[in-house]
């Protein structure tokens, strides 16, 4: 992104947001929490005010299950950034979620939803 995420740009994204049954935004300091809700699941979204890295918490029945990042470039635009953060939110508030170990000799977790009887990552569509 070009420029740092201003208090109007935070706006546009919970306008933007929709769907949920409710959602709500904090200014802490240097960075700002998006946090929205649906059903037993939450997504805390967290972003320092010059944008790059997000930081993803996932919480079902209130307790935090899987936290995860993903980053910005500079050449993504705003309208992208929201509209992939809506999609992950989506992805894991309103379809069947687990947290799955993967991979052989690097392992690590990922947390998946299931859309039609496939399991995907959260962060791809």
């Amino acid at each position: 992104m070009k420029s740092s995420f201003t208090k109007s740009n935070i706006f546009k994204l919970i306008s933007a947001l929709d769907g949920y049954e409710r959602k709500g935004i904090v200014e802490e300091g240097q960075a700002y929490t998006l946090t929205v809700f649906g059903k037993n699941k939450s997504v805390c979204l967290t972003w320092p005010n010059e944008l790059g890295e997000i930081f993803l918490s996932y919480s079902e029945n209130s307790e935090v299950i899987f936290e995860d990042w993903f980053e910005c470039l500079e050449s993504d635009e705003e309208d992208d950034f929201i509209s992939y953060a809506d999609d992950v939110c989506k992805r894991f508030i309103f379809n069947e979620s687990r947290v799955k170990t993967v991979g052989f000799i690097l392992r690590n977790e990922e947390l998946q939803y299931n859309l039609d009887g496939i399991w995907r990552n959260v962060l791809h569509p």
